[in-house]
Parts: structure tokens; C-alpha cells; sequence
């Protein structure tokens, strides 16, 4: 039986193509309304057309959490957080390590906040920024498939040893570097925090999980009127009203980092930083019209 996607010929046992993914029993199914192929248009990189055209997949290996895309093979999981489950995976087609990431089941977490993601993250192109790679769904629903990166948490590195100040700058540099990259193009993060940065063994960063971020187009599944982020690193506005916040709600999260990379404390544990918090609980209005346009010189100014 020849693939009707790729061409690779098979035996006639097989229902879905184990090197695109594809149905090859001629009754393919296609994704699901919400998430059309006409809903993943933007202006970044196309996606995989055998993840976007079919459904299916292999059976759920253990600690997968939902069966493999036949394109990746499960290796190992990688962490488990509030909405998704991540695995370690390798594309079949290329070799390359990936990281596979799914919705948990029964935590309330709609496809539509996985499709949020994904438009957020194929709008970015950056060396600090986890990149996208692809997109699609199978019998388990719907994941994403991001780079893999090799190295540890910025949390974990600083419960490990207490950063010098010039590691906390070369970090505290490429993290604005990779927000003021996500807000010139529309992308609002909402949950900068250390334990969505990944320190590789050279010394870098990058910037993970897009599951909360909010675009300029105005998709955003947060109500008016409601938190959303992680409290302790969140501005006060984003935990009154997280729908309506800007760019600079990354910028208070990012100093909140800042000073955690310093000090070794977490913000929450410092009252002077709960202070601080309260003090601006219903700051004055700044005028967006400042001369505060790169990410760098926000953040100087963030009382921390």
C-alpha cells in the first residue's frame, strides 16, 4: 500500500504511515473545526502537513500520558506541570530530540488554549526562545512539538548555587532580549518566571511556555476581571485583571526574576518586596509614550 501523503509504500496491515503520520486506509480523518488549517495561518513557519492532515497515532508507551504522533518516537517524560504533561520524543524524520507537549486530562484546559499557544510561539524567532515546530492532533488530542533544550531550569540553578551578579546579568540580558523579541511582535508572555527559563550548559537561556500568552490580535482566554500567572512573580495588575495587561506586566515579572537571580530568595519570601507589591497595587498612570522602548531599560526602572 503506497502513501497517499509521502509516497513510502507499506504493507497492507498498516492504517497510518509510521514515517508521516498520515492515514493510508483511504477514510482519513480530518483535524477538528477549532483547529483548522485556516485557524493556524500567521506569518511564521509552516507546520507539518502529516500532523495538520491526519489523526491516529501509536499506542501510548508508559509515561507517555496519550499515545504517540507516528512521526516521534516516546523516549523519556520530561515534566508534568498544571495544564500540560511534556515527554521527550524523537522525529522519526529527522533524528532530532524534541519535546512533546499535551493538555492533562480533567484540569479544564481547552484545545483552544493549545491552538493560543501555538499562534503566540509561531510568531517568534529567537535564540532565547524555545521554537515551535509543529502542531496537530491525534487520538489523545491535540500537542505541540517544541525544541528540546539540553540543560536545567534557572530555578534550579539558583537553589543549586546562588548566581554571581555577572551570571545574573548575562542571564537577566538574554531574557530581555527574548521579551523585547515576543512584544515587538504583539506577544504578551504573562508567566516569566525561573522555572520558564532553561539554562544550557554554555551558558545561555531560553525562554519557555507560551501557554498563558496573549497576542495583539486580542486572543486571549482570560476573563476581564481575573488573575491569571503565577502570584508571585505576577504584577499587581495582572493578578486584578489579566486579559488587559501589557507589556509591561512582563517587565515587573522579568524583575521579580531578577531579583530572585540575585538574592537566592523567591519575591514572595522578602517583605519588602510584598510591600513593594501592595504600594502598587493601583499605581498612577505612566504614560506609554516614555522613552522606555527596550525591555532592558523597563526593567531598570521596575521597583523590586
Amino acid at each position: 500500500m503506497r502513501c497517499p501523503s509521502c509516497g513510502a509504500v507499506h504493507g497492507d496491515s498498516l492504517r497510518v504511515c509510521p514515517e508521516c503520520g498520515a492515514d493510508i486506509t483511504g477514510g482519513g480523518r480530518s483535524m477538528p473545526p477549532e483547529v483548522s488549517q485556516a485557524s493556524l495561518k500567521s506569518s511564521g513557519p509552516e507546520l507539518s502537513q502529516a500532523t495538520q492532515g491526519a489523526r491516529g497515532g501509536m499506542p501510548s508507551p508508559p509515561g507517555s500520558g496519550g499515545s504517540m504522533p507516528a512521526r516521534y518516537e516516546f523516549l523519556e517524560p520530561i515534566a508534568s506541570g498544571g495544564m500540560g504533561r511534556v515527554v521527550l520524543v524523537r522525529d522519526r524524520h529527522t533524528g532530532a530530540r524534541c519535546a512533546l507537549k499535551r493538555m492533562l486530562p480533567k484540569r479544564g484546559v481547552s484545545s483552544e488554549r493549545f491552538e493560543q499557544e501555538c499562534q503566540a510561539a509561531r510568531r517568534l524567532d529567537h535564540p532565547c526562545i524555545a521554537k515551535l515546530l509543529d502542531f496537530g492532533w491525534d487520538d489523545s488530542g491535540p500537542f505541540l512539538v517544541m525544541e528540546y533544550v539540553e540543560g536545567e531550569s534557572l530555578d534550579r540553578r539558583i537553589r543549586r548555587n546562588t548566581l554571581s551578579e555577572q551570571e545574573a546579568k548575562e542571564f537577566f540580558d538574554q531574557m530581555c532580549a527574548a521579551l523585547e523579541h515576543a512584544h515587538e511582535r504583539g506577544v504578551i508572555h504573562r508567566d516569566v518566571k525561573p522555572t520558564n527559563v532553561i539554562v544550557t550548559p554554555g551558558g545561555n537561556v531560553k525562554l519557555l511556555d507560551f501557554g498563558l500568552a496573549k497576542t495583539d490580535d486580542g486572543a486571549s482566554l482570560s476573563m476581564s476581571g481575573a488573575g491569571m500567572g503565577t502570584a508571585d512573580y505576577a504584577a499587581p495588575e495582572q493578578r486584578r485583571d489579566a486579559k488587559n495587561v501589557d507589556e509591561r506586566a512582563d517587565v515587573f515579572s522579568l524583575g521579580a526574576t531578577l531579583y530572585e537571580m540575585l538574592t537566592g530568595l523567591e519575591p514572595a519570601s522578602a517583605p519588602e518586596v510584598l510591600a513593594t507589591c501592595s504600594a502598587t497595587a493601583w499605581p498612577r498612570p505612566c504614560s506609554k509614550t516614555a522613552p522606555t522602548s527596550a525591555t532592558s531599560r523597563k526593567c531598570s526602572a521596575t521597583p523590586i
